[in-house]
């Protein structure tokens, strides 16, 4: 492969990196700066890869930015459609008024990047739900300071709430995602938790919240039954 393919390799892998997020166009940076350094020789080639590097970087800095405000578009917009499929129910009377449920007792450990901590469900449908489809892997999402994630569980409003009390877990029923609340969201108004629709609470952390607040976007999350 001569120098021309090389660079658009190198321009290829790190441009196709940045559709999965900021980290991981770091890291295909990173990579591709570190075998550079160790594999080129030749100054003017290493100035030229570094180029390569540094162009494609840019652009995939672009797209990693853009993809992520289309993600957060989407959310906001089904949180939309939630919400006015939330109120059409209350007109009618079907209840959306959040309610705290009685907890079963029954506690999850909840891990995202270096942070641990345990947490109890309710006796909602939901967390019901959520305990049976337990373990559950998933790369998270940050929204303020909300970590979101899709898991494999379906489930209708039940007793849903826009605003939610600090460090409660919750079920977001337009995405199947989980929620973790540790202080204001995008959307909060003040030092409330709203989230971007009304969400089912399922459960609360048996710690500090805030702790979460270290967690960056990707970091890996696993919600496991505490033992």
């Amino acid at each position: 492969m001569g120098i021309v393919g090389y660079q658009i390799l190198i321009a290829s892998i790190i441009i196709i990196a940045s559709f999965f997020g900021y980290r991981a166009l770091g890291y295909a940076c990173g990579i591709a700066a570190l075998w550079t350094l160790t594999h080129v020789f030749m100054p003017w080639l290493a100035a030229i890869q570094f180029g390569t590097i540094l162009v494609s970087g840019l652009i995939g800095l672009l797209i990693a930015t853009v993809s992520e405000s289309i993600q957060a578009s989407i959310k906001a917009i089904k949180g939309r459609i939630s919400k006015s499929k939330s109120e059409y129910n209350q007109k009618w009377g079907q209840t959306t008024e959040h309610q705290t449920k009685q907890t079963l007792g029954s506690k999850i450990r909840i891990t995202a990047g270096k942070v641990s901590m345990e947490a109890e469900l309710n006796d909602t449908d939901t967390a019901k739900k959520i305990w049976d489809a337990l373990p559950i892997e998933k790369r998270g999402n940050t929204w303020g300071y909300e970590i979101y994630f899709s898991i494999p569980v379906k489930a209708k409003e039940e007793n849903a709430s826009e605003v939610v009390n600090l460090g409660e877990i919750a079920y977001w029923p337009p995405g199947s995602a989980f929620c973790i609340f540790f202080g204001p969201t995008l959307a909060s108004k003040g030092d409330e938790c709203r989230a971007a629709s009304p969400v089912n609470v399922v459960g609360k952390l048996l710690g500090d919240p805030k702790n979460f607040r270290i967690v960056a976007n990707g970091e890996k999350v696993i919600i496991e039954k505490a033992e």
